[in-house]
């Protein structure tokens, strides 16, 4: 039989083993938790976020410029195949969800998807502004104004748009439609900042999900002086995607 000092050590030695793979074990969820998948079928090789002001002019017999001043953010998303990751897998559908917009001031921002009408990607009209949930399709052919992806990937875009803000009226020879139209009409960058959140989600055709959560204050710099923001982030390194399928 064994002995009471025996059965003490081999029952230490259960503890610590025991100790050691719950310790294993938090490190690596704590790491998922952090650094999220790193074996995903498709990879979001760049985001691009462009952040200025613009508006409308109806000159009248008074003023040379009567612009209604507006402020967008407009977000792009490049989405592509994972040439490295083990298998093919086809993108069955990508959606952005649970938009919240926090808004900082009496201006209030909203969410647009693209418009298939027109030359521009965006059109900031009502039936434009999206809902808790944007869908993005897969076709034969990409196309980011109709929010057709194909199963390789593509472009996701969205804009976030302050209307009427207010109305400048001067005769100026030359105006610059972009964030500088904000100072002439006496709005600061507090006045325009907010902050949004969204989920994006990638499902591919075996039914695997993977979703990032995205926290943005907008617009990321003063452009009420710099006038056009365009920030091209390839790096991508606070985008964590989870499996949550």
């Amino acid at each position: 039989m064994k002995s009471k000092k025996r059965k003490t050590i081999e029952f230490n030695i259960g503890i610590f083993i025991v100790a050691i793979a719950i310790t294993v074990i938090a490190i690596t969820l704590l790491k998922y938790q952090v650094e999220g998948e790193k074996d995903m079928p498709y990879v979001f090789k760049q985001m691009v976020l462009i952040s200025t002001a613009n508006g409308e002019n109806t000159p009248n017999d008074e003023y040379k410029w009567n612009i209604n001043v507006y402020q967008n953010t407009d977000i792009y998303f490049e989405i592509a195949r994972n040439t490295e990751y083990k298998t093919n897998e086809n993108i069955k559908n990508v959606k952005i969800q649970d938009i919240n917009i926090v808004q900082k001031s009496e201006f209030k921002p909203n969410a647009y998807i693209p418009s298939a009408e027109g030359t521009e990607m965006f059109n900031y009209t009502d039936e434009n502004i999206a809902g808790q949930e944007i869908e993005y399709t897969i076709d034969k052919n990409k196309d980011a104004k109709t929010r057709k992806l194909t199963t390789e990937g593509g472009i996701i875009a969205l804009s976030f748009c302050i209307p009427n803000i207010g109305v400048y009226q001067g005769n100026d020879d030359k105006i610059s439609y972009d964030g500088t139209l904000l100072s002439k009409i006496g709005i600061t960058k507090d006045q325009i900042s907010y902050n949004v959140s969204f989920s994006l989600i990638i499902e591919t055709e075996s039914n695997k999900q993977y979703k990032a959560d995205i926290n943005l204050e907008l617009p990321p710099e003063d452009i009420t002086q710099t006038g056009i923001i365009k920030i091209e982030n390839e790096e991508l390194t606070d985008l964590v995607f989870k499996r949550i399928n």
